[in-house]
């Protein structure tokens, strides 16, 4: 028996309303080329078939009460719209968190046309759903960062991991097995380091061998070890490397901080916490919509004012 492919939109919508979310992409796959009950005018129930067709190819109808010609589509969400197959698709990428940039690409629409889509959708699902889009609407407008338990126990886990690897005081020796009571601070060019800013290192009295907890982590080779905790925390949080940025006591640069973002991200992929990894990246995508409209909203203040 093959297993049913889960939709990756479960990762993000809470599990109370993956019942809505399923019926809205079913709404999209199957209205439209379903036939109608009544006419869309005057609501009479009794038609006959015309000899044209709709846009996707679905007889229309003549009303035999009114004989206004209409079809499925006529008075719909999808009226004066064409390409019928790609709904269930732009749904389900919508509703994963693709950025139109993206779903652009993978359906082959312009960005401008994925916008009309999207206003199509909201309207649906406000008059249609409105339990998901009462949940949907400030999530995906950036106003509610909450997550779902699972998303919420992944992100739990991993900064447990981060702090407790960065406060360990003790080790066994992965070469020998021997039990080291305590780390040791390494000094640099600038003198030995303070307990806070040291990575947690450790060398081993019986094989001579020293090492890092960290070793053999996509982290082990990052400095500033004092930050990562509030970065991973900002970071576990939705927001972008700006924001973090400006919380930090220390000040970093956008490398550093983008190179941080990209390592503690494989850290996650690597301890299976898929469900935060693809939060994360439907925050990035946000983040970078937000930004975006934010650009767009100053060029157009300004272009206002130069008019003026």
């Amino acid at each position: 028996m093959i297993k049913k492919k889960i939709p990756d939109y479960y990762k993000i919508i809470p599990e109370n309303l993956h019942k809505d979310a399923d019926a809205l992409v079913d709404y999209v796959r199957y209205f439209p080329y379903q036939t109608p009950s009544q006419c869309p005018y005057c609501d009479y129930h009794s038609f006959r078939q015309a000899t044209e067709v709709n846009a996707v190819g679905q007889p229309r109808f003549n009303c035999n009460r009114c004989e206004r010609n209409f079809s499925q589509l006529t008075g719909s969400y999808f009226a004066y719209m064409s390409h019928m197959e790609l709904w269930p698709d732009f749904v389900i990428y919508r509703l994963s968190g693709l950025s139109f940039q993206k779903i652009s690409r993978l359906l082959n629409i312009s960005e401008n046309a994925c916008q009309i889509r999207e206003r199509k959708l909201y309207k649906m699902m406000e008059e249609l759903f409105p339990a998901l889009y009462q949940w949907w609407k400030p999530h995906h407008e950036f106003k509610d960062r909450k997550v779902t338990d699972k998303v919420a126990k992944e992100r739990a886990a991993f900064l447990k991991w981060l702090k407790t690897r960065i406060e360990q005081q003790t080790a066994n020796c992965p070469i020998c097995g021997k039990f080291i009571k305590q780390r040791a601070y390494v000094g640099g060019h600038f003198g030995k380091l303070s307990q806070n800013k040291s990575r947690p290192y450790f060398e081993c009295s019986r094989c001579r061998k020293s090492f890092s907890v960290f070793k053999d982590t996509p982290l082990d080779k990052l400095t500033h070890i004092d930050l990562w905790l509030p970065f991973a925390k900002g970071l576990c949080q939705g927001k972008s490397n700006y924001q973090i940025m400006d919380t930090l006591p220390t000040t970093i640069m956008k490398k550093t901080a983008s190179n941080w973002r990209n390592k503690f991200i494989e850290q996650m992929k690597l301890m299976e916490l898929n469900e935060l990894v693809f939060w994360l990246e439907w925050q990035r995508s946000r983040n970078k919509g937000a930004e975006t409209r934010k650009v767009k909203q100053r060029e157009a203040r300004q272009k206002s004012k130069s008019k003026d």
